[in-house]
Formats: C-alpha cells, sequence, structure tokens
C-alpha cells in the first residue's frame, strides 16, 4: 500500500510539474522510471526500465487532435510493477504499453473535467480577477492529474499480487514471445519518430550513425559524442547560420571602399 500510495503521488507531482513549468520533460519514461526507481529503492531497474521504455515512446507525440499513448502512466506502472515483483525489464515493458493505449483511450473522458472551470474562470477575467487565474491553472491541472494519480494508486495496490500470480502461471515460451515483441517496440518507437523528421538533408546522419554502429562497433555513448562534435564543427563552418542579407554599407564604409 506504502509503494503504491508513493508511485501515485510521484505521477501527481511529475504531470503537474510537467505543466507549470511548462512541459520541461520531466515527464519523460527516463525521468519517471528513475524517479520512482530512485523512491522505491531500485534505481537501476528504474533506470534501465526508463531508458528502455524511452525508446519505445519516444515517436508517441501528440500531433492535432491524434492522442497517442499515456508514456507517464505507463512508465508509472510498468516500472513499479517490475521492482516490486523483481521483474525483469520485459515485463514492464509487456505491462506498460498496454496500460498507456488502455489510459490514453480514456484521455478525453479527464480533459472533459476541465471544461466544468470554464464559467468559473470565464467570470474571473469579466472581474479581471488576475490572482484567482492563477490559482485557477493549479486547480484546472490538478483536475487532470489526480484521477490520473488515483487510478494509478489503486491499480498498483489492487494488481501487484493479481499480476504476479498471471505472470508465473504464463508458460515460458509466451513471456519470450513478449520479450521478443517488446524489443519490436523499440524499432517501432524509433520508426515512428523518423517518419516524422525524415529529409533529404537528415538522412545522411542516420546511415552515418548506423556505419557507426554497424562497423566500428562503437558504443552508443560514443556516437553521441560524436554527434556533438560534428554539430560543433557544422556551427563554426557557418551551416547552421541563418541566411541573412547582407546590411547596407554606411556613409563610412562607403567612404573608404571609394
Amino acid at each position: 500500500m506504502v509503494q503504491s500510495v508513493i508511485v501515485g503521488v510521484i505521477y501527481l507531482v511529475l504531470g503537474f510539474l510537467e505543466e507549470y513549468l511548462s512541459f520541461p520533460m520531466c515527464s519523460r519514461p527516463m525521468v519517471v522510471g528513475s524517479v520512482i526507481g530512485f523512491f522505491l529503492g531500485d534505481l537501476k531497474t528504474g533506470v534501465m526500465i526508463g531508458a528502455s521504455l524511452e525508446l519505445v515512446f519516444m515517436g508517441a507525440v501528440q500531433i492535432g487532435a491524434s492522442t497517442p499513448p499515456d508514456s507517464l502512466v505507463g512508465t508509472a506502472v510498468g516500472t513499479a510493477f517490475a521492482i516490486i515483483m523483481h521483474a525483469d525489464v520485459e515485463v514492464a515493458l509487456a505491462l506498460a504499453v498496454p496500460v498507456a493505449l488502455l489510459v490514453s483511450m480514456t484521455s478525453s473522458i479527464w480533459l472533459t473535467l476541465r471544461t466544468f472551470w470554464h464559467p468559473t474562470i470565464e467570470k474571473m477575467m469579466d472581474k479581471g480577477d488576475y490572482k484567482g487565474l492563477e490559482r485557477m491553472f493549479y486547480v484546472v491541472a490538478l483536475t487532470l492529474y489526480i484521477p490520473k494519480a488515483l487510478l494509478v494508486t489503486f491499480a498498483i495496490m489492487a494488481g501487484s499480487t493479481v499480476v504476479e500470480k498471471m505472470i508465473s502461471i504464463i508458460p515460458e515460451f509466451v513471456t519470450g514471445g513478449l520479450g521478443v515483441a517488446a524489443g519490436m517496440m523499440v524499432a517501432v518507437g524509433f520508426a515512428m519518430l523518423l517518419k516524422m523528421m525524415w529529409s533529404k538533408k537528415m538522412c545522411v546522419y542516420y546511415f552515418l550513425g548506423f556505419l557507426l554502429v554497424a562497423y566500428l562497433n562503437l558504443p552508443i555513448l560514443a556516437v553521441a559524442f560524436f554527434g556533438v562534435i560534428l554539430c560543433v564543427i557544422l556551427y563554426f563552418e557557418g551551416n547552421f547560420k541563418m541566411n541573412k542579407a547582407a546590411p547596407e554599407a554606411s556613409e563610412e564604409e562607403e567612404l573608404f571602399n571609394d
């Protein structure tokens, strides 16, 4: 029960800070998994699960009216279950993705709750009550995340024992298949990301990274540092600078040019 409440509070705090601080990425799986792992006493597992889920949900972003999987809920539930049950990362991946998809289907319900505050906000705007509008920001943000935090808390509280029993009776070939599927989800996440940013100018860097890993066997950290150095070189070479029209020469410059 204590662990369930801790995870629910972590979800509430990170979700609120995501909006209060203007989306500083504190609700990303890497951050959520690490924080939950720290407070549940298994930081290593939390970081591993967060990094794995970051690859899965990397390309899941909201574009227009689309509703992406709720990576915050999925990461919180998957990481908590894996740490509480001392399970592998594959179990967390297998749990996080369905939960994230399920919660995303109910997002319209939670967003509708915010509309109940519209009349109050309009009255404050008519009166010029700016202090009240600032306070309403907290109320509107918490209206979305408190129900989800309670959902996360009760899901972990009621489901840890049930999920543990279900996993114990699942045949080994099924859990192995879930592990393979979880690995494929990473590729799907990268494919979704590449689909959004793919262009003739960007594809050359993708193939460069592939060659560095496939033929030179460089680790990911080395490739990342290589990319940083390449960005610095391109910046100083002027490739990242905006093409601006040359300013008109002053009278003094024209005099000396003559």
